[in-house]
């Protein structure tokens, strides 16, 4: 748990250079990093070439002031940046828990996501009404993920964001399937909120510049392989 916030984003609370292998446990306690914001507001955070490679859990998770990621919580995150790392044989290698539903900047760039077993990047799995905003993914590759999926219904794959209304920016991103017989679910899967009674709302402004989705994905359980994404 870092001691506290940055003090602006040009004064930030760094971790760098570091290595975060075998952490055991599921879930975010076997997570190589975790970002957990209380109550208050924790922000200005980065990693800077951290490789957070074959831990139980995840790489990095980013947690709000809820235990676990079944219950939406109120601690704000702002302005934390990944630059330069590496994510590998993990269970998730980037994960936003859905406690963490008042997340405002978080850029991902320069880095590496290779061969998590469920996903590579994942936002808000519970599909909770967010308040998630200002996702920036950028000169970042994902490779293989979602070892598991392809015997899954739960569509694994490389990027997933749920009930997501904001702003996201990706460029120069690539994405490469799983390469075999045994293909992940999805490249990028990206959806907002909505329920019987509570109607979607507009999103915010989302752009997608020099994406590229390579290979093969399938439909879940094992359904018929559709190349190219």
């Amino acid at each position: 748990t870092p001691p506290a916030s940055g003090t602006s984003a040009t004064d930030r609370l760094v971790f760098k250079d570091l290595r975060l292998t075998g952490a055991t446990g599921a879930g975010n306690a076997g997570s190589g990093a975790r970002l957990r914001s209380d109550a208050s507001t924790l922000k200005h955070v980065t990693f800077n070439n951290v490789a957070a490679v074959g831990n139980a859990g995840y790489g990095i998770v980013l947690e709000g002031n809820q235990e676990n990621s079944t219950t939406a919580g109120t601690g704000v995150l702002q302005d934390i940046v990944i630059t330069g790392c590496e994510f590998s044989t993990n269970n998730i290698g980037v994960r936003v828990a859905s406690s963490a539903n008042n997340l405002d900047g978080l850029t991902v760039t320069s880095s590496t996501i290779s061969a998590n077993t469920v996903f590579g990047f994942q936002a808000n799995a519970n599909d909770y009404d967010s308040n998630n905003t200002n996702f920036v993914i950028s000169n970042t590759t994902f490779n293989g993920n979602g070892t598991s999926g392809y015997a899954s219904s739960s569509r694994y794959g490389d990027v997933s964001i749920l009930g997501f209304n904001g702003n996201l920016a990706m460029t120069d991103v690539n994405v490469n399937g799983i390469t075999g017989a045994s293909p992940a679910n999805l490249g990028i899967s990206i959806s907002g909120y909505g329920t019987s009674t509570i109607a979607p709302v507009n999103a915010g402004t989302m752009t997608f510049t020099n994406v590229a989705i390579n290979g093969k994905f399938a439909h879940p359980n094992g359904g018929t392989v559709n190349t190219g994404g």
